[in-house]
């Protein structure tokens, strides 16, 4: 309710008998609608809103949120989803700002663990214990929930899905036509991308540009180079023979991925491969669900092996295991860790909700519940089904 100041009068106030008439007459409102029920039906239809942050903005991947949000608001009739998009190279300027403003999201989604890591660091996050309960404890798969879990057994985050992120997808057609075979290692994968690279196609779309993915990538390669960011310990171990050893290799491949690579991150590399303009890619099973949208008559003729390391002996890959986390300070937590556990739900009018989300992308992000990896519910998708093997 608001007062407003009449100007023309010069009445700035209320006086003392106006006050009391006015508030004998919103204390009688109050008793006669206690009276009547209308106050606790008013109340009851106040509903909770719970605002997730995700990055995922495919048209099929939509869908699958709008069943998560169906289901879960039918059954939770006083909660509200509201999601919300931000991109994978912005998000965390904003997530810093949102925390600063005092109104941070109740939930972020589909980010990586480093980020959830160092919100706990900071005493910024709600343990997630009791959605891990929610869910099944013994249904989880223990490594990506382990990677979630801080020293003292508190849950932090959990994992929504996993992938294998360092994956070379390539064209089995180019590669015959070449008279080249999937590189073992980075030695060999140099004349392989350079032979690659002809007609107007390149042998590959890594970014060089300060983006969200070239940042994953670089991780990536000082591994495959055989180096680490961190000591056992945690502490910078950096500069090492891994990291110079992958600027050479970057360099040393730099001719064969298109001139714009250098303004490349997640969408623009993606895309290079999908549209047929480089021979492989680098990314995580989405490589093959976008083909199918966008360019399917490539699609029998997409395979996918591991993306060469320096030492062929070397098979790391990144299994980028998406964080789930509740933040400190925002506004619905209790209900946040409702609607996070029913991300993971294998019930719903049409099939389980995490099955479907999974539909959403089907082969990028990979199962982290035992039950859902076990179930026809989730296996069976078309795509999944045509490229079983790749997945």
């Amino acid at each position: 309710m608001t007062t407003k100041i009449d100007k023309r009068s010069g009445d700035h106030g209320v006086g003392r008998r106006t006050a009391i008439k006015t508030l004998g007459s919103a204390a009688a409102l109050v008793a006669g609608a206690s009276a009547t029920g209308h106050w606790k039906r008013s109340f009851a239809q106040t509903k909770k809103v719970v605002r997730v942050w995700t990055t995922q903005v495919a048209p099929d991947q939509l869908a699958g949120y709008d069943y998560y949000k169906e289901s879960f608001e039918a059954a939770h009739p006083g909660i509200e989803i509201q999601w919300e998009h931000v991109s994978d190279d912005d998000a965390w300027p904003k997530l810093i700002a949102a925390y600063a403003g005092g109104n941070p999201p109740e939930i972020v989604s589909n980010l990586t663990p480093s980020w959830n890591a160092t919100l706990y660091a900071q005493d910024k996050l709600i343990m997630m214990n009791d959605v891990v309960e929610m869910v099944g404890k013994d249904d989880w798969m223990e490594g990506p929930l382990a990677l979630h879990r801080a020293a003292n057994g508190d849950q932090y985050g959990v994992p929504i899905g996993g992938n294998a992120f360092a994956t070379m997808w390539y064209r089995k057609s180019l590669f015959e036509k070449a008279g080249v075979e999937p590189p073992k290692d980075w030695a060999e994968s140099v004349p392989v991308l350079k032979k690659l690279t002809t007609g107007g196609i390149y042998g590959h779309p890594l970014c060089y540009g300060p983006g969200g993915m070239t940042n994953t990538l670089c991780w990536c390669l000082i591994n495959k180079g055989g180096g680490s960011a961190l000591t056992p310990d945690g502490k910078n171990n950096l500069p090492n023979d891994g990291l110079r050893a992958a600027l050479e290799y970057m360099k040393e491949i730099r001719p064969y991925a298109p001139t714009g690579a250098t303004g490349y991150s997640y969408g623009e590399s993606l895309g290079a491969f999908v549209s047929g303009r480089s021979a492989t890619g680098w990314y995580t099973g989405r490589a093959l669900m976008n083909v199918s949208t966008q360019n399917p008559k490539i699609l029998d003729d997409v395979g996918a092996v591991p993306w060469p390391s320096r030492d062929r002996n070397n098979h790391f890959d990144m299994a980028s295991y998406h964080s789930h986390w509740i933040c400190k300070g925002s506004k619905n937590p209790k209900e946040a860790a409702l609607v996070a556990a029913w991300h993971y739900s294998g019930t719903g009018p049409k099939g389980g909700v995490y099955a479907k989300w999974m539909h959403g992308a089907p082969g990028h992000l990979l199962p982290i519940l035992k039950s859902t990896n076990d179930s026809a519910d989730y296996w069976n998708h078309p795509l999944l089904q045509k490229k079983k093997p790749e997945v």
